[in-house]
């Protein structure tokens, strides 16, 4: 198992490095840019849900969830544009595609995200409750 998370640390590093190099980004760019893009997915999956919204953005499996969605379409971008050369078009697909799976993402979080949150939201509720005078 550990070698397995190894091996996907290195190939999300190794993607980063490439897509700010192909697109002329700082890794803070890319990492903003997957944070926006992370919070528009969680209001495009859960619209009417804010708490689930705020739980899940702060739930670590969440996000590492969304990291292996992003280097999914990294690796779709860098397949698709293999010319190391950055200009506002290839910035633009690069959005464009990712923004894309946003809002077409079929595989949702499993059950584990969503049981974080179920988790999450009781114990608000239980800690509310005791809160109260």
């Amino acid at each position: 198992m550990k070698n397995v998370v190894v091996h996907a640390q290195r190939k999300i590093a190794e993607y980063r490095a490439i897509i700010c190099e192909k697109l002329g980004w700082s890794h803070l760019q890319y990492g903003q840019t997957q944070y926006d893009l992370g919070q528009a997915y969680l209001r495009q999956y859960l619209p009417d849900d804010p708490l689930g919204q705020n739980i899940l953005l702060h739930s670590r499996v969440f996000w590492n969830w969304w990291k292996l969605r992003w280097i999914q379409v990294d690796e779709q971008f860098l397949h698709r544009c293999p010319l190391p050369k950055a200009n506002s078009r290839l910035e633009d697909l690069y959005i464009h595609m990712h923004y894309t799976d946003v809002v077409t993402c079929k595989p949702y979080p499993g059950k584990l995200i969503e049981q974080e949150s179920l988790d999450a939201f009781i114990h608000n509720l239980v800690t509310e409750k005791h809160a109260l005078p």
